[in-house]
This record gives C-alpha cells, structure tokens and sequence, in this order.
C-alpha cells in the first residue's frame, strides 16, 4: 500500500506502467468483445498520449467512450441536492476534456455530466440504506470519471476498488492518482495478497479478482457485464454475493449482451434469491452515452429470500415493457410490481403483476404475463406489433415525454413501411419547449429533415440556434439547415462559428459548412492553417485528409496522408472525386501501415497485379483460422469494390461462424444496404430480429428493405443512409464532430 504525495508525471506514469507490467497473465476467457477491441485500440500508450487522454480524437478515450456526443443541460432535469452539489465540485482539467457545455456560470463535458447522474442515484441509493462511510467496488470503470465524483464527494469516507482490465485499469489509476494524489493506494495485479487501503483507492486485476475476498457495500457496474460472456458475468455476481454487506446494494445499469456468448438482456443475470428489487427504469440514450437504452436496476442484499424466477418475471416484464413503449418509468409501478416475489410464484406472480397493470392503465394482451415465465419476450410473430404508440393517461415529465414523442414516431414510421404507405404525415407533433433543449431539437430536426419536412426542420433547428452560444450544438444546426436548403441561415451561423475559439475537429466541420455555402476559399484558407497541427497527430491528420479529399483538395489530402495507413487512403480514394487522387496515394500505398486485407484492397484499387490473387490467399487463411472479424471485414471491402461473388463467400462464411450474435448479422446485413442489395439485407435482419425482436432500428431497416422500389425511391422515408438519422444505433445522429465522422 502506498500513501501518495505528489508526484512529477514521468514518475507516476513509470509506476502505474510498471503495475500493468506485473499483472499476471489471463487465464480465464476474455470475450471477443474485447479482445478484438484491445487489438485495435492498442494496450500502452506514451505519456504524452495519456497525458491529454480526454481530449476528442485522443486514442486513450477512442475506443472507451463516445466523446463525439452531447447532450445538454435538460438531461440532469429534474436537478436534486446531490447533483447541485457534485456540479458544484466541478470537472478535473486532468486530461483535457473537451467543455462543450456550459452550466450555471461554470463549463463541463457531457461525459463528466451524464456520469454525475448514476453519482448522484448511487450516492442517494447509499444513503437510502445509511451507508454513510461506503466501501465500493466497481467492475469496468471505463476511464474512471464515476470513481473520481464518488471520490470528490466522500473524500476520505470512501474506500474505492476499481476492477478492470489490466489494460483499462492502467487509464484509470493514472487518472484517479494524478486527480487524488494524496489519496492512499493499493494495486493487486497477482494472485498474491494484498492489504487494500482503507480510505483510499485499489486498483484489482480482474483477471486475479477471485483470488482474494475483500467486503463492500456497493457493487457497480454501468456499460460492462453487457460486453461479458456469460460465464465471466456470472463469476462476477457470485463474487459480489459473496461479498457484499448485508445493507449493501447492486447498482447495475446495461442493456443487450454484445458477445458471441452474453447474457442476452438485463433480466437474465443469475442473480440468487437474497436480492429484491429496490428500482428499476429506462435510462434513455440522452443518459447514456451509449449505443442504445440501458436498464438502471438497483437490487437490494437481504437477509429474506424471495423467490428469483418470479423476480426474473418482472424483470422481464418491465423491460419488454419499457422497449415496446408500453410501460413508463415509474417508481411506484415498480414499487408494486417488485413485492410480488416475497409472496408469489411465477404463475400467481404473473396473474397478480397482470392485476396490478390493469389497475394502472397499462393494459397488455392476456397472456404475455405468463408467457415470460418460459421466454425472456412477449410472445411475438412480429414484435413490431406490439410496439404502442398510445398517448399516456399520465402527465410526463421533460425528458420522458421526449423519449414518448420520438419513440411514438419511430413505431409510426416502421408501421408505415410495412403497410407500403405511399406519405408520411406530421410526425413528431405536439412537441413542447424543445427549443431550450439543443439535444432535442437537433434530434427532432434532423429526423424531420430526412422525411422531407424541410420547413419544419429549419424552423425548428433555426429557434435553438438562436437562443444557443455553444459552438458544436451551432455545427450541428447549420448542417440541419444545409440539408434544408437554408444557406443564408448556414452563413450566418458560420460567421457566428468563425469568431469563436474552435478545436481541430470542429474546425473541420466549419470548413465543409463554408464549403456547402459557396464559401470554397475561406474553406480551403481553413484546411491550410490546420496543416501543422494534423503532422504531430494521427487522428487530425485522418479528419484533415478525409476532409480535404471531400472538398477536393487533394495537394492538402496527401500531405495529411504521408505515413497513413491503407485504410485511411482507401477512404481517400472513395471520397475523393473520380478517383482524381489516384497518383498520391499509389505513392504512399508502398509506406502505408495498415492490416493485410487493408492493404491487399488498396493494391485492388490501384490496379497491383496478383492483388485478387493474394487476397484470395488471405481469405482462405481467415476461413480456416475461423476469423469471422478478418473475413467480414474483407466481405465488406469487397462488396465497396462492387464484387458482389467474392463479398458473398467472404459474408457466408463470416455469418456461419456467429449465427447466434445479433449485432454481426446486422453488421453483415448493413454490408448489402450500404450496396442497395436489399433482399439480403433483409435476410440478414429477420435473422437477427429472431434473436432480438424488440429493437427497433431493426425493425425498421427490415421494413424498409421490403418496400417496392417505387417506393423507396421515392425518398418517402428518406434516404437509405437516412436510417441512421431517424433510428440511430450511436450518439452520431446529427452529423457529428470527431475523427470517426470523417
């Protein structure tokens, strides 16, 4: 155990390097998942990297969190003693985080905002049980943002245990320790003993968590067990029952499982019967900063057993019921529903659970109760029937009647596509103060844009831009208002932009903005002076080359391009008009870095004799290798090259290998969309519908695959990338900011 002082950052930096060093080596299985994010993302990272590791485009945080999303200051409404007081703490400047809003005279990121509402039901849900002196352990804390608010709120009153990845657990104790540097600390990499620090901050090993017991009173864990296989989720669950205080709690906050083997939906950890269920609601991707709704569930220790398959019911019931728009949150639905495993089993617990909606208005068909006792979803055919677009019988509070508007037009979109509907009337009607919320109107304008209402969108987007002074929710408005064809509004709000202080990304959005509205010099004036800062940076360079290929200036594209690898000029080739960079990047294709098939497709693409040849070569070394991830990402550079033979058996094979993961048939089927091949698109989705009903950007794209050509053609629903826009997968809806955009 160490009790730090401060420390010069080389020296902290050669400590915490030196602690990943010693971690044992993984025995136990780690979910491919992660283990091919950990080969993309890289696993060190030098100090100046780490350093600046919150700064947008920083590879520290790529591949940890989405910081290409904002939300704004409605979603901490309605605002408790808690989170004024965690506001009031303030954000570390530790790591440079990018302060994109601005809040009672102070300025934040959204990542530091969205954590201080799980800080705050956590530290309320802790003091609900009069924990006053909490002993927490986090799985998977990602870059350790929550950690640093639990500690700025307690101080010395906590005892902090962060397990994780020894690759991810390096981020966060190099974060924590440079914020807290007087703060005690442990670190466990072995299978040895260690002695925790009371007080203070230990940093465990996941790898080596079952080798010791320690006790706690708050288990946590947000955005993780989701991306575990089943076997390792259960492993920790039952370390937590093992462990935890008898007053403790479970704060778990997740949606679908990700992995080639996960627990499917968060109603089906094996929790034992010594939990009851204190809450559970929808957490909507305002919240998130996640790719989809999570479900937030706080259980309870108890010494009382209650019956789990009940409880599993009702879990089940309040997550089919919030993802098919049914059922709201509402603690005291909750409150009712939860009791029902202390006294019933799961067939009078389905009857009383079906009593108690009808009492409240929450009417289901007869039997979808029951039928949860044997499936983790409603009895469906088509889920998408089931989908409610009802006006709730209870008044709404800011953000739910949001959620409840935008989910009311998505399950009225998909309808429409099914039916073959030839319009598309006024969606999204009925909407109240969204102009003082930017992250809803830019939603809500930018899904009304892609349909066609035009007036409707840039009315909507033109009343927020006028009341917001923050420069990337103005980005965002202007490239809603160029799509409306409102280019004197786009002017203005770059004339607005170009007198702010703007970063590298954000400058490169300006510079396509001047672009779209005939401003091409000031555009290419922009690129110029960025040239600089793109040569000492990887991710600037990638967003200066993609840029400058799309506006056509393809002397400031190569320049950016010099050590690229190849999948960064093959996007150049792509964006860049009638293959006009062809000669640049056939120079630097012989120094480009990059994976094989990367390679092997720019040789393709420039003509390289035995290119075909040697790609098939690696296609049969990826088949027999069982590599589903090589061979997909062949299949889709090969269907971008228009050769659909080659794509399909690189697909085929990459599909057989993962028929039970949802996401990478949707990946496979999003290949055929991308290249108007729709009916197998569409197989690809009714494979994955199968194993997730519920979802609707599934839904939708499976519907919109079906309609005539006639139809689709038409724009009626939009452009078929416009399915991005109105059922969005990720926080990048509106057109968005960082290199990954590029």
């Amino acid at each position: 155990m160490k009790t730090a002082a401060r420390r010069a950052p080389t020296v902290l930096y050669d400590e915490v390097r030196a602690h990943y060093a010693s971690c044992g080596s993984p025995t136990e299985a780690i979910s491919d998942t992660w283990t091919k994010a950990l080969e993309q993302k890289g696993r060190v990272y030098p100090p100046a990297t780490m350093l600046r590791m919150l700064e947008l485009g920083n590879r520290v945080n790529l591949w940890i969190d989405d910081f290409n999303y904002l939300i704004d200051a409605t979603a901490l409404e309605p605002m408790d003693a808690v989170t004024r007081r965690l506001l009031k703490i303030g954000e570390s400047d530790f790591g440079h985080p990018r302060r994109d809003l601005r809040l009672g005279g102070r300025t934040y990121s959204s990542n530091f905002i969205h954590t201080v509402i799980y800080a705050a039901k956590i530290i309320a849900a802790a003091a609900e049980r009069g924990i006053e002196r909490p002993r927490v352990l986090e799985i998977g804390g990602g870059l350790g943002v929550l950690a640093y608010l639990l500690r700025s709120y307690y101080g010395k009153r906590l005892t902090y245990y962060a397990a994780d990845l020894p690759e991810t657990l390096m981020i966060q104790e190099w974060y924590l320790r440079s914020c807290f540097p007087e703060a005690a600390t442990s670190y466990k990499g072995t299978a040895n003993l260690f002695i925790p620090a009371e007080s203070g901050l230990n940093f465990v090993n996941a790898y080596r968590l079952q080798s010791q017991d320690f006790t706690f009173d708050v288990a946590i864990n947000i955005d993780s067990m989701q991306e575990m296989d089943k076997k390792t989720s259960a492993a920790y669950i039952r370390y937590i029952e093992r462990n935890i205080s008898d007053q403790g709690f479970f704060f778990f906050q997740n949606h679908y499982g990700h992995t080639a083997e996960p627990t499917a939906e968060p109603s089906e950890y094996p929790l034992d019967a010594r939990w009851t269920l204190r809450s559970m609601e929808l957490s909507p991707q305002v919240e998130t900063c996640a790719g989809a709704e999570q479900a937030r569930i706080i259980y309870d220790r108890t010494q009382r057993a209650e019956d789990a398959a009940s409880r599993r019911l009702i879990l089940r019931l309040l997550w089919n019921g919030f993802m098919s728009n049914r059922l709201l949150n509402d603690e005291a639905l909750v409150g009712e529903l939860a009791a029902l495993p202390k006294k019933h089993a799961p067939a009078e617990t389905a009857s009383a659970a079906e009593a108690i909606l009808r009492r409240r208005g929450a009417f289901l068909p007869k039997g979808f109760c029951a039928a949860l006792i044997r499936s983790p979803y409603f009895p469906h055919r088509s889920y998408a029937d089931l989908i409610s677009s009802a006006r709730p019988k209870r008044g709404l509070d800011f953000k739910q009647s949001h959620v409840r508007t935008l989910w009311s037009a998505q399950s009225e979109l998909i309808r429409l596509m099914r039916s073959g509907a030839r319009r598309v009337g006024p969606l999204l009607g009925g909407l109240k103060d969204t102009p003082r919320s930017e992250f809803w109107s830019t939603y809500f304008a930018s899904m009304l844009a892609a349909l066609g209402q035009t007036k409707r969108a840039a009315a909507l987007a033109g009343a927020a831009a006028a009341r917001s002074q923050n420069p990337f929710w103005l980005a965002r408005f202007a490239h809603i208002l160029e799509r409306c064809g409102s280019f004197e509004a786009v002017r203005a709000l770059v004339k607005r932009l170009a007198a702010k202080e703007l970063d590298f990304f954000l400058d490169m959005k300006t510079a396509e903005l001047e672009h779209g509205c005939g401003l091409a010099k000031k555009a290419r004036q922009r690129l110029l002076a960025r040239r600089g800062e793109a040569r000492a940076d990887a991710a600037r360079a990638a967003c200066l080359a993609r840029t400058a290929a799309r506006l056509g200036h393809d002397d400031i594209a190569e320049d950016a391009c010099a050590g690229a690898d190849a999948a960064l000029l093959l996007d150049v080739l792509r964006l860049s008009p009638a293959g006009s960079t062809k000669g640049f990047v056939s120079r630097l294709a012989v120094k480009a870095k990059g994976t094989e098939p990367a390679l092997g497709f720019l040789a393709l693409a420039l003509g390289a004799p035995g290119a075909r040849r040697d790609l098939e070569t690696a296609r049969l070394r990826f088949s027999r290798a069982r590599d589903y991830f090589r061979l997909a990402q062949m299949g889709s550079l090969y269907q971008r090259a228009g050769l659909h033979r080659e794509a399909d058996a690189c697909l085929r094979e990459s599909f057989r290998l993962r028929t039970g993961a949802f996401l990478h048939q949707e990946f496979i089927g999003g290949v055929y969309f991308r290249s108007g091949r729709y009916a197998r698109a569409r197989t690809c989705y009714a494979s994955a519908l199968r194993l997730k009903p519920y979802l609707r950007r599934l839904l939708a794209k499976h519907a919109y695959c079906g309609l005539k050509p006639a139809i689709r053609n038409s724009g009626i629903f939009g452009r078929p990338t416009d399915l991005r826009i109105l059922f969005p997968i990720s926080q990048d809806f509106y057109h968005d900011l960082g290199p990954g955009s590029k």
